[in-house]
Parts: C-alpha cells; structure tokens; sequence
C-alpha cells in the first residue's frame, strides 16, 4: 500500500496486489471486489471486471488506486476528526477462473493508516507596552502558532495586518520559514511602534487606559510539512476579541 499524495483536502492511496500462481498452468484472475473499512465501518464497496492473466508459476500485479476525501470521511466519522490518524482495512475477494473448478473467490485483507491533515491555529498571546511617551509608543505584538498535527509544519510567507479599535497598527509579512514542531507551539514576537502624529492622539488615551482594546488579527501563510508527499497548501486566519495590554 502506498500513500500517492496528501491534501489538505483528499489522501490518495494506491492498493499493489500481487497475485502469484504456483500451478503449472495459467489461471485468469476475472476480476475483484473490494471493501474499504474505516473505524470498522464500510466506507467504499466497489468492483473491478479487468482480467489479468497469470502465468504458470508466474506473478502478476494489480493496481487499485482510491482518492478519500476527508470531508466525506469526517460527515461520517465525525469522530475522526480528532484523530491524528485514520486506519483502514481493504478487504478484497480476488475471482479465477480455474480449470475444472470454474470461477473461484479468495479473500484478501489488508490494514494500514494514514494521517490526517489539520490547520495550524494563531491567536493572539499578548500585547506589551515597552514604552510610551508624548510623541509615541514602543509595543511587542505575541503571536502564538499551535500545531495541531502529528507531523512537523513549516509556515512560509507568514503575513499578519492586526488592527486595534478599527485603526491598522501593524502589518507585514515574515519571509523566513518558521517551523513548528508536531503537536508544538511557537511564539512569534512582532516589535510594533507607533507615531501618534500619524495614528492620532486618541491611541495614546486608549493605551494610557486600563480598558481591554477591541482588536482584529488576520493574514495568511504557506504551508509545508515534514510529510515529504504532503503538498503546501493556503492557509488564513482571521480573529477579533478583546486583549489588555500588559506593562
């Protein structure tokens, strides 16, 4: 069995049967069936009419490739969307025609698993005010990134715009790759400074306050893995709340 490709959306996994015949004469696999188990369930029945010939004390493969949608998976198995990974069970009745006997079925079962694929999450850890003065303000912007997978990721072109009480106070974008290990979390400090003749004197009120400040976090970055067929895939983020800004 091998993983063919991973998506944020779909695994692609590809089932290699390898049918040997120890007569002296050739049989002719006619076909197979198969049924796909997920969390013990039936997820995927199917048939395949293509015959095979095999040849005397010879081996001949079968392919079956299969594309599972983890959307499908998970309107199912709601269960699984937890998990970190998914196992399956193939169970597959190969059918020959065999001389004299006729047509004949044998069963085949094979078991494995696959990972699911989870957004990382960012949310705001904390604001620090390092200095303010008349003329403007020096703030450290935390930015904690979870990792929720089994797997290490690694965010490329990490953009963030975050704004208080509708006004932008920072945006700009993170070039380097910044890896987070499996089930790990990083803090991302991003130094802001403000210039109250450009943002106005009315943030200088809001950060000499004690009140939390209504906020919006938003942006974007690339996502790669250490799940070398995995494929960067987009991600966003977009939160508003409320933060106190510490001293």
């Amino acid at each position: 069995v091998k993983i063919t490709g991973l998506s944020l959306e779909e695994a692609d996994l590809e089932f290699d049967i390898a049918v040997s015949n120890p007569n002296a004469v050739s049989i002719t696999l006619a076909g197979f069936d198969y049924d796909l188990l997920l969390n013990n369930q039936s997820f995927i029945k199917g048939k395949q009419d293509k015959t095979v010939k095999v040849a005397a004390n010879g081996t001949s493969a079968v392919k079956l490739p299969l594309s599972l949608h983890y959307m499908d998976i998970y309107k199912t198995y709601q269960a699984l969307a937890r998990e970190d990974h998914i196992n399956y069970a193939l169970k597959t009745g190969l059918i020959f025609d065999v001389p004299v006997l006729g047509r004949v079925r044998i069963p085949v079962e094979t078991k494995g698993s696959f990972p699911t694929i989870k957004i990382p999450l960012v949310k705001l850890q904390a604001l620090k005010l390092n200095n303010l003065g008349l003329s403007g303000a020096d703030l450290q912007l935390d930015l904690q990134i979870d990792n929720p997978n089994a797997f290490a990721v690694n965010l490329n072109r990490f953009h963030y715009n975050f704004k208080v009480a509708g006004q932008n106070w920072i945006q700009g974008q993170n070039n380097k790759p910044y890896s987070v290990a499996k089930k790990g979390h990083k803090t991302l400090s991003i130094p802001i400074k403000l210039n109250f003749l450009e943002i106005g004197r009315s943030v200088f009120n809001l950060l000499n306050g004690s009140s939390k400040l209504d906020y919006r976090l938003s942006g974007s970055a690339d996502v790669g893995s250490s799940l070398p067929m995995l494929k960067n895939f987009p991600m966003n983020y977009d939160y508003t709340g409320k933060v106190e800004i510490t001293r």
